[in-house]
């Protein structure tokens, strides 16, 4: 694909980072053709995932999988399946944080765990498992927002 004036090649098995405001293609590099699987984000849900922070800006558009890109890269594997309201808060959360460790200026150290609330919402999740859970049910119970909630449950479990 061309990128930033730059014709790029993303290989199997990596992962490309474009930013949406910036003019690309995608073309096959074999006669083969190509395939790949996307995931756009709003970026204010990012933002808010980031408590209104900046949004990180990824120079390489080209990454391997480590640990930032292949949690990025674990989201699409269940693509085709709707997205509730606390799945869309910890995909934010998962690719606001990757996108910070991707920038190469990871801007803050990891928060102590909210054990407290990490256990008020997993206890509420656990008696009322056979009902759909939303983000406002859980931030009220567990005294914090969906953001923090899924990053520290990430971090927990």
């Amino acid at each position: 694909f061309h990128y930033r004036g730059s014709r790029r090649i993303c290989l199997p098995g990596q992962l490309h980072v474009l930013h949406p405001d910036e003019a690309h293609d995608g073309a096959a590099g074999t006669d083969g053709g190509f395939g790949y699987r996307i995931l756009y984000i709003p970026p204010e849900l990012v933002r808010d995932a980031l408590a209104g922070r900046a949004l990180p800006f990824v120079a390489d558009p080209i990454q391997q999988l480590g640990p930032a890109a292949g949690l990025i890269a674990s989201l699409l594997s269940d693509i085709d399946e709707p997205i509730n309201e606390l799945s869309s808060a910890e995909i934010a959360v998962a690719v606001a944080d990757g996108l910070v460790s991707l920038s190469g200026h990871p801007d803050r150290q990891k928060a102590a765990i909210d054990t407290r609330a990490v256990e008020l919402a997993r206890d509420y999740l656990a008696a009322h498992a056979r009902e759909q859970t939303s983000a406002s049910i859980l931030e009220k119970i567990a005294g914090t927002d969906r953001f923090t909630i899924a990053r520290h449950f990430r971090w927990a479990f």
